[in-house]
């Protein structure tokens, strides 16, 4: 079969050598065009995709740091004023000076 298949190449070469060349021309834009169709309906929008979704995710994460930090920080100075509040209490209590806050 090998044989046959070489013995009609070897006479499609010589008989039209402009039919082969057309063919192997026609034959390299077939794969250079399904490269390309792969790459614009199959590879950029799943990179696409997968880079959007990324940007969601950091957003997401950025945002929930955020809130966190901000729950902290406010704990913080909830905290502060207790601390301030029990320190006036127990000055006027016991008649000693109120330190000043940044002595906390």
């Amino acid at each position: 079969m090998f044989f046959v298949g070489g013995l009609a190449a070897t006479y499609v070469y010589h008989a039209s050598p402009k039919s082969l060349h057309g063919a192997v021309a026609a034959v390299q834009n077939g794969v250079r065009e399904t490269g390309r169709l792969l790459y614009s309906y199959a590879i950029l929008p799943t990179v696409t995709v997968v880079l959007l979704s990324a940007a969601a995710f950091l957003f997401y994460r950025g945002y929930k740091w955020y809130r966190k930090s901000r729950q902290e920080h406010q704990r913080q100075l909830m905290q502060l004023v207790d601390q301030i509040t029990d320190v006036i209490r127990d000055a006027q209590n016991g008649g000693i000076a109120e330190p000043h806050v940044r002595d906390l």
